[in-house]
């Protein structure tokens, strides 16, 4: 697609959550590109009652907050659509849609301008069929139904079978140089292990323990863990947990400075992807997570040449195994801090942003 089209995107912006993530990766790719960007967002007041919706900065000029958020039980129904100004301006829409959207409120306005003739994309965040129904019922609506990988096809082909023109357009991974390794002085002659975000205290349970029966092996480990949101409730002398919002020039500096990232992520019963692991892949540092449907896709490093090692989840004593071969093993922590640097080059935002526009 050539340069200098107008493009809206229908998105969470400035949010501790997937779909923001995604939205800000491909608007900020689109604008380094030589497009012209504007993001509908949701208001705070009602993104807010989300827990994974918690404002990390301010709006750029070109975002505004023109929709109401509804919950789980009222979608698609309730929330709202003001319709912007320049809504009637843009050459293509793309649609974020997740289960929060106020569908019924903007489907209108999205038909009266693909009607118009501006090309429509919709990208699939939905977990569940029951989900992805309303805004499928009229597959003619979307030029292209984006999805991140097979899993999301079938889903999609189950709803709608073949009548919606589906493509396979990956998650965005970030790219970010920092020269600055932000390595704490107790680390010091000592393996760090990290963590950060605001996961519910009990998906650190595994990692807890883990660590716990190392340093009773008289492992040399410190865990550094930073949330925004609450307490773990679990002290030691080898925890040590900072309570503050880390930028994301600052948390790829703590990333730097560890010796393992640890993913704290627990199932989930529909098709999901790790927002987590694309926004800090490419700090190339080893990391570890559970083998659970958030990562299914993600080749494992033990196994195959892949920027992850797994451990399954639940068993401490598979994690205390892929630990342990970490802690001693430097050379592979290495090499897997450079597949990991790899595997998000070749998936970062602007491939993606290409391919989602190609795709139309």
């Amino acid at each position: 697609m050539k340069r200098g089209y107008r493009i809206g995107i229908v998105t969470r912006w400035g949010a501790a959550c997937g779909i923001s993530l995604h939205g800000e990766l491909i608007a900020r790719a689109l604008l380094s590109m030589g497009h012209e960007v504007r993001v509908y967002a949701p208001t705070l007041e009602t993104a807010g009652r989300d827990w994974h919706h918690v404002l990390i900065e301010g709006d750029p000029p070109w975002v505004q907050r023109v929709y109401g958020e509804v919950d789980e039980v009222e979608y698609p129904e309730g929330g709202y659509f003001r319709r912007p100004s320049d809504w009637d301006e843009n050459d293509v829409i793309i649609v974020e849609g997740y289960h929060r959207l106020p569908w019924r409120a903007l489907e209108p306005h999205v038909r009266e301008v693909k009607r118009r003739g501006t090309a429509t994309i919709l990208v699939v965040h939905y977990a569940f069929p029951r989900d992805l129904e309303p805004v499928l019922e009229d597959p003619s609506l979307w030029d292209v139904v984006a999805v991140f990988d097979e899993r999301f096809v079938g889903m999609v082909e189950r709803v709608a079978g073949k009548r919606a023109r589906v493509e396979i357009v990956p998650y965005p991974y970030m790219v970010l140089e920092v020269d600055y390794a932000d390595r704490p002085s107790y680390a010091e002659g000592k393996v760090l292990l990290f963590s950060f975000g605001r996961q519910p205290p009990h998906e650190y349970v595994d990692y807890l323990r883990g660590i716990a029966r190392l340093v009773k092996r008289k492992y040399p480990l410190v865990y550094r863990v930073v949330r925004s949101l609450g307490t773990i409730g679990y002290q030691a002398d080898w925890l040590v947990v900072e309570h503050r919002k880390l930028s994301v020039k600052e948390l790829y500096s703590a990333l730097k400075g560890a010796d393992i990232h640890l993913i704290p992520k627990w199932d989930h019963p529909g098709i999901v992807v790790s927002s987590t692991l694309a926004q800090v892949l490419y700090a190339g540092v080893a990391t570890i997570v559970p083998d659970t449907r958030y990562f299914e896709t993600i080749p494992d490093g033990l196994e195959e040449s892949g920027p992850v090692i797994k451990y399954r989840l639940g068993d401490v004593t598979d994690l205390v195994s892929r630990l342990e071969l970490l802690i001693k093993d430097e050379g592979l922590r290495r090499e897997l801090g450079r597949r990991a640097k790899r595997y998000a080059w070749e998936r970062r935002a602007e491939v993606v942003a290409e391919k989602l526009l190609s795709s139309i």
